[in-house]
């Protein structure tokens, strides 16, 4: 069970690979590529940008999956009406799309709220760090 979920794993971030290298380029792809390891691995914690990064991949992967999801639903009543093969096609290539971008947003999805997180729980122990170091005074003072 936990080989072919890693396997999985391995399958998925090939595939979002692929994605992010087709529409923002080898480097900036292998670059988020890395700093999931690396957030997954517990290495480093992930930053700003990087959480930044998984959200805008996130809400991409989401609008791209709604846009099919309409598509498919308009069609659904062409399709009716014309009884084509064409169209029978047309659904087929549609469907099989939006399984390809249903499954990048889940792995976007995966990457985005461990890493986000991770961020906020480093934040809150910087914020917190200053006021629970420091003695609190419990002296009365008067005015003078």
């Amino acid at each position: 069970m936990k080989t072919t979920t890693i396997k999985n794993s391995q399958n998925d971030m090939q595939a979002l690979f692929k994605e992010l290298e087709a529409r923002f380029g080898t480097k900036k792809a292998q670059e988020i590529i890395d700093q999931a390891k690396m957030a997954r691995s517990g290495h480093k914690k992930p930053g700003y940008m990087i959480v930044k990064t998984y959200s805008e991949m996130l809400e991409m992967f989401r609008g791209e999956a709604q846009g099919i999801l309409a598509k498919l639903k308009q069609g659904k009543v062409k399709w009716q009406e014309n009884g084509a093969k064409i169209s029978f096609l047309e659904k087929r290539k549609l469907e099989a799309e939006f399984r390809r971008v249903y499954r990048l947003y889940w792995v976007s999805m995966k990457l985005f709220y461990p890493s986000y997180d991770q961020a906020m729980a480093a934040y809150q122990k910087k914020i917190n760090a200053p006021f629970s170091s420091a003695p609190i005074s419990t002296d009365m003072r008067m005015a003078a």
